[in-house]
């Protein structure tokens, strides 16, 4: 604006005193004088100023403004950034020397190069994400005291892409080993929440309380950024983002996923007793399975919770825990074909290479073996507290106990036992790398093991990681992990490297990877499962 009124009053003024020639030189001071004026103001213009003299960082490509517009995202965009703070520009000087003989037996250093960075702190806002209105239901098991409140979320899903000066920096998508292109990563992603907070680096530069939360505003802190190769100038950013991500709705409670021998994604409802069916593609409804009618609760027993394919026969099979229970669902007709009475509180369930059915009692520290055909049910002490299952390509399966993983062979034989971090919800075999990945709720961690037990390393992921998900098909072994009270969907290479962190909406459940990349995760509170592309 000063930009504006002082080019304007420098015009009027120089054609006064030198007529047309006055005006264009008084026009072009007013100018210049608006600009350091509105640089002033805006908080950027200092920092860049100051090296003015002595290089060319000039803040050109990449402005800061009032009253700029703000896009509003939906699914995957590519935006511009808009600069809303910045540091002061801060010189580095790197000397490299070498050893030379200044004596008869003495050395000193001598310069060899040496090389000034100008480097600097942005925060780069890019978008603002719609709010969205989401249904969720409450209700008692029997159907009774059935209600249905409403809450609003508002936050950015993540990052895929960015660009500097049109130059690929960062790529998270799922067939990179890394997101980070020649070292380059963002800090922190601020995803636009109404609960969000002041960023405390920038606090600890400006103080604490004269930096605002930027509530509703998706933006992205960036650390010592090297202005060299920009050509000592701030560069043009863009960022492609994921503002929202489609959803599969089902009925109330989504638990269980599996993937159908010919594609088709199954979603179980905890609450309505019912099991979707959706087109992996479009999302689409194909089937309600166990529907019952007009009534509230559906034909399947009481809490049905995970499920399984088999590869032999394409049959689903389904844990019910409220009523000690596995059913089994023919996909050709879409309905439910055989209930198998088992003990308490079944929890996981897998399908071995012979298409025998496996299952969890972490209540009663055993496992069962239940024959595809005759539906005899075998149990097998597994000490521990067993809890989830993963298989390997040769056939040996591996159950996360309190605080262990054991290996067993389909005769129900441990091979070995190897102790890891607490509570391990989640578990996974990675093909490529021959290991097998452990989200440890209790520690934040995933730990990672070799097919021999070997802990390979443990890695930080988040806050309380549950369900882990690696598709056996795919080439690139990207594995998706949920973390339940960050709400995040996390994506990480078979290199162990972070690509992707999607926001959820909350109390993310199981996760399933598909060879596309694509990866659905249920949403244990209420009617839908997300579908994030990895690709």
């Amino acid at each position: 604006m000063a930009t504006l009124v002082l080019s304007v009053v420098g015009t009027a003024v120089g054609f006064a005193v030198g007529g047309p020639i006055g005006a264009s030189v008084g026009g072009a001071i007013g100018s210049f004088a608006g600009a350091l004026a509105d640089n002033a103001l805006l908080g950027v213009g200092d920092k860049n100023t100051a090296l003015a003299f002595q290089t060319t960082v000039l803040n050109q490509n990449l402005t800061s403004g009032y009253g700029t517009t703000i896009p509003v995202g939906y699914g995957i965009v590519r935006v511009g950034g808009n600069v809303i703070w910045a540091s002061d520009v801060t010189i580095e000087t790197i000397t490299k020397t070498k050893k030379v003989k200044s004596g008869k037996f003495s050395t000193t250093d001598q310069t060899v190069s040496q090389e000034t960075k100008y480097n600097i702190d942005l925060a780069v806002a890019f978008l603002q994400v719609d709010s969205t209105d989401v249904e969720v239901l409450v209700s008692a098991d029997s159907g009774d005291d059935e209600s249905i409140s409403t809450t609003n979320r508002k936050s950015l899903v993540g990052i895929r892409r960015i660009w500097m000066n049109s130059e690929l920096v960062y790529d998270g998508r799922t067939f990179n080993d890394s997101a980070q292109i020649q070292g380059f990563d963002y800090d922190s992603l601020y995803d636009g929440a109404e609960s969000q907070s002041p960023d405390p680096y920038i606090e600890s530069i400006e103080g604490v309380g004269n930096v605002p939360g930027y509530r509703g505003l998706a933006y992205i802190l960036i650390k010592t950024l090297d202005l060299g190769p920009f050509g000592q100038r701030i560069p043009v950013i863009n960022i492609e983002a994921v503002a929202s991500l489609p959803r599969a709705f089902m009925q109330a409670g989504c638990e269980g996923i599996a993937e159908g021998t010919n594609g088709d994604i199954f979603l179980v409802s905890n609450l309505q007793r019912t099991v979707e069916r959706v087109d992996a593609d479009s999302l689409e409804q194909i089937a309600r399975i166990g529907t019952n009618g007009t009534e509230y609760l559906g034909l399947f027993k009481a809490h049905p919770w995970r499920i399984a394919t088999s590869s032999i026969d394409g049959r689903l099979w389904v844990t019910c825990k409220g009523d000690s229970a596995v059913q089994i669902i023919n996909p050709t007709t879409n309905t439910i074909v055989q209930t198998v009475a088992v003990k308490h509180y079944p929890n996981d369930i897998i399908i071995d290479n012979s298409g025998n059915c496996w299952v969890s009692f972490p209540y009663t520290d055993e496992i069962a073996k239940i024959d595809p055909s005759t539906y005899a049910v075998t149990y097998f002490t597994m000490a521990d507290a067993p809890w989830s299952f993963c298989k390997d390509n040769a056939g040996f399966i591996y159950v996360s106990c309190l605080n262990t993983v054991k290996k067993f062979n389909t005769s129900g034989a441990v091979q070995w036992t190897a102790t890891v971090g607490y509570f391990p919800w989640g578990i996974a075999y990675n093909h490529v790398n021959d290991e097998i990945w452990v989200s440890c709720s209790g520690e934040n961690q995933f730990n990672i093991l070799s097919s021999s037990g070997t802990l390979v390393t443990r890695r930080n992921i988040g806050t309380y990681p549950t369900h882990v998900s690696i598709h056996p098909s795919d080439t690139y072994a990207s594995v998706a992990v949920t973390t339940f009270f960050g709400n995040q969907l996390k994506v990480y290479s078979k290199t162990k490297q972070e690509l992707l962190a999607y926001g959820t909406v909350s109390f993310p459940g199981p996760c399933l990877h598909l060879a596309n990349g694509r990866v659905f995760v249920s949403q244990t509170k209420y009617n839908f499962a997300f579908a994030a592309d990895g690709r």
